[in-house]
Order: structure tokens, then sequence, then C-alpha cells
């Protein structure tokens, strides 16, 4: 019993990072439903999870895993379908940044797969570099190239990237930017 209760408590955060992964894709947050399902059914059938920390690499591991196989098109989940490219764009938690991208949410769409990963893991789930290269499974100092690719990449697109105006929508709801 002690397993479904953390696996409860850890899908919110699954959650949000799944649809930062996921976001345009077509289906977008469905999607990353999905993906985080496929993830938590996986869950279940781990023989020893260990603590709460190594429960935690494995489910981002697993769910990294099955995102891969989404956009290389050898997942054999509902949504193996939908994705049609490697360099899927990723807005933000809310589908709503990929129909509506904002600067950021335009220069993260931009970035490779490997570097949205790495990015999102220390800036959205604020995992440490340890925790984040056992999550890739890959070295710290590949990590760190890909966190670093993804940092320069990522100043030089808002630097040389023009300003959009803020329309009506965006002056009226500006109170909804909040991320859950």
């Amino acid at each position: 019993m002690k397993l479904r209760e953390d696996l409860n408590a850890m899908t919110p955060r699954l959650r949000r990072y799944a649809r930062a992964l996921m976001s345009g894709h077509p289906g977008g947050s469905d999607s990353a439903d999905d993906l985080v399902r496929a993830t938590l059914t996986r869950a279940l059938g781990f023989r020893n999870h260990g603590t709460q920390a190594d429960l935690m690499v494995r489910l981002y591991a697993t769910l990294i895993q099955l995102n891969r196989d989404i956009v290389t098109g050898e997942s054999k989940f509902s949504s193996a379908g939908k994705s049609s490219s490697h360099a899927q764009p990723l807005g933000g938690p809310a589908a709503s940044l990929a129909a509506r991208p904002g600067k950021l949410a335009t220069s993260l769409m931009s970035l490779a797969l490997e570097e949205r990963e790495a990015l999102l893991l220390v800036a959205l789930d604020n995992f440490d570099q340890a925790e984040a290269a056992r999550i890739l499974r890959i070295s710290r100092a590949a990590f760190l190239s890909r966190l670093t690719r993804a940092r320069l990449a990522l100043e030089s697109q808002l630097r040389t990237q023009p300003a959009r105006a803020p329309d009506d929508h965006d002056r009226h709801h500006s109170h909804l930017r909040l991320v859950k």
C-alpha cells in the first residue's frame, strides 16, 4: 500500500513535468496525462522502489524514456502516433503556452529534446545535478554539458528574439500565469 500512496503524492509533480515536456505535441495535456498514466502503470510493477528519492528518480527516468520512445516512434502505448519529429516543441506546463508563445516559451520550444529534459529537471523540478544525471542515465559531466548548452541557447535566443507585444488577452489575464 505504501507504493500507491507514494505514487499518489508524486503524481502532481510528474504531471507538471510531463506537461512542460510535451506541450506543443499534438494532443497537448491529454498526451502528457497519457504519459504519466503509462509511467505510473509501470511503477506499480516496481519490485523494490527503495526510498522516496529513489522512487522519484525511477519515475522521472521512466517518464523520460517513454517520451523518447514516443518521439522516435518506438512507443507501444496509445500516444505513439501523435509525435512527428525528434525536436518536439515545448512551451511550458500548460498547453496554452504553445498556442500563445511568449519569448521564453518560444525559446524553450526550439531547444533539442535532451536539452529541454535537462533544463526542466533543474529549473522546473529543482533536482540537483547528480539526481538529474541519474534520471537521464548519463554522467554528471554529460548532464552539465547538456544543461550548459540549453542555458546558452536559451540566453542567446532571448537576446535575439524581438519582444512580442502583449495583446488584450495577456493584459487582462496576466494573473493566470501561475504554474501549478
